[in-house]
């Protein structure tokens, strides 16, 4: 079950979800409609680490011979760029190579973005500059509400 840490206290995303949908934004004041972008926020959170998960799963297939590119199969079924395709392969990467971004992708504390930002930025570097750079346990924290 995804519990959306984008909030102070963990939340399931049915609630959320709920929240969303009835939401009239025409009714809202300044601190509900910053409430409801915080909603969103978790929601967009919960799809990120799905399509991260599943982007993993391609990854095996494409490893066995069996499966096309995993970028270019992300850009044709999530109807997106080449760009977004790779972006998600890479937070993949990341996520099978770093159980903790992994954990905190899947618990909204972090985006897709941050785990291809961290493979873009760790690229070029070889194994012994990776392994200094890498990420520090629990460092990845909780989203900020305000």
């Amino acid at each position: 079950m995804f519990e959306c840490m984008c909030s102070t206290v963990p939340m399931t995303l049915i609630p959320v979800l709920e929240r969303v949908e009835a939401t009239d934004l025409a009714l809202l004041e300044r601190d509900g409609v910053r409430s409801y972008l915080s909603d969103l926020r978790c929601l967009r959170r919960f799809v990120e680490a799905a399509e991260v998960r599943a982007a993993g799963r391609l990854r095996d297939f494409a490893a066995a011979g069996t499966g096309a590119p995993v970028d270019e199969t992300i850009a044709e079924t999530a109807r997106s760029s080449a760009r977004h395709g790779k972006s998600v392969e890479s937070a993949a990467k990341v996520a099978a190579e770093h159980p903790d971004l992994a954990a905190a992708l899947d618990a909204g504390a972090l985006g897709q973005g941050h785990l291809a930002a961290y493979e873009q930025a760790t690229r070029q570097l070889d194994e012994g500059q990776k392994a200094g750079a890498g990420p520090t346990p629990g460092a990845a924290g909780r989203c900020s509400t305000s």
